[in-house]
């Protein structure tokens, strides 16, 4: 997290905070000498210290089936060693339970494992029925720590009510830098802070940033751990699609200028959703 006396900007894993991060010292701080505080680099809404709550919370959101395209080809449980900030997606018992072939899980198992496990990784123990009943999936339950003040308060508010009206205001104070148009947006912010745009100007040519995030740049077994060189539709069946759809509903309804792009839209429009909601593992249990 980065805090300012501007702003308190949350660094949301996977999502091209770090991006946004190298701009704020090279620009923010670089060019214009302002200062700032990097602390706590993925803390969310909870962890803003008191003297900072009163400032306007910044932080990043994806396309969630992007969201998880990435983090299956990071691969953050495949041979690497990991900061202890880092966002965890399950416990390994889970998952070994569940999948014979793990940690080599096919992409149908991933999924899985995120939706069906991550939920107590980013919850109190006592929200964790709450969240499972409504389907809020854990890719909306991490959007809100990174942005909805009194996270835990409100959403055990909203697991009583099923009312969203507070969840939507809340989170209508912060401002949403996306991923996808992550240049231009975080120019604009820039010059709202007041940053002149001849020293701004560099942000809509930096190139993606790439964090070297295997040991020595290696590729994993899988292809883990490097930008991945295929659209994320690619990894998609309808099963896995509508899973996504049906836990992240929340997510979508908020953000309804995310959804499965209309030239993909292929698969059958009145499938009949599992009872849970979560994909059934293959009876093999074995990956890709």
């Amino acid at each position: 997290m980065i805090l300012s006396d501007e702003f308190v900007y949350l660094h949301q894993p996977k999502t091209g905070g770090t991006f946004v991060c190298e701009v704020l010292a090279d620009i923010y701080a670089g060019r214009t000498g302002r200062k700032y505080t990097n602390w706590n680099k993925h803390g969310g809404v909870e962890s803003i210290p008191p003297e900072f709550r009163t400032k306007p919370i910044v932080t990043t959101i994806r396309n969630p089936f992007d969201y998880y395209a990435s983090h299956f080809h990071f691969g953050w449980w495949l041979e690497r060693e990991l900061s202890p900030d880092m966002f965890m997606l399950w416990k390994e018992k889970d998952m070994r339970m569940n999948c014979a072939s793990y940690p080599y899980i096919s992409f149908e198992e991933f999924i899985f494992g995120a939706l069906r496990f991550w939920h107590a990784q980013i919850l109190p123990e006592r929200l964790v029925p709450g969240a499972r009943a409504v389907r809020l999936g854990p890719f909306t339950l991490t959007m809100l720590y990174y942005s909805l003040p009194g996270y835990e308060e409100t959403l055990e508010r909203f697991f009583a009510t099923h009312d969203t009206a507070d969840l939507k205001r809340g989170i209508a104070k912060a401002r949403f830098l996306h991923t996808e148009s992550l240049n231009v947006e975080t120019y604009r912010w820039l010059l709202d802070l007041g940053v002149p745009a001849a020293d701004a100007d560099p942000v809509l040519f930096k190139g993606k940033v790439q964090p070297l995030n295997t040991p020595n740049g290696q590729i994993l077994p899988g292809g883990h751990g490097q930008p991945r060189s295929t659209h994320w539709t690619s990894l998609f069946t309808p099963a896995t699609r509508r899973a996504v759809v049906q836990n992240e509903w929340l997510f979508f309804e908020m953000f309804p200028e995310y959804s499965w792009p209309a030239e993909c839209v292929e698969f059958e429009q009145a499938a009949t959703p599992d009872a849970s909601g979560l994909l059934e593992l293959p009876r093999s249990g074995t990956g890709d």
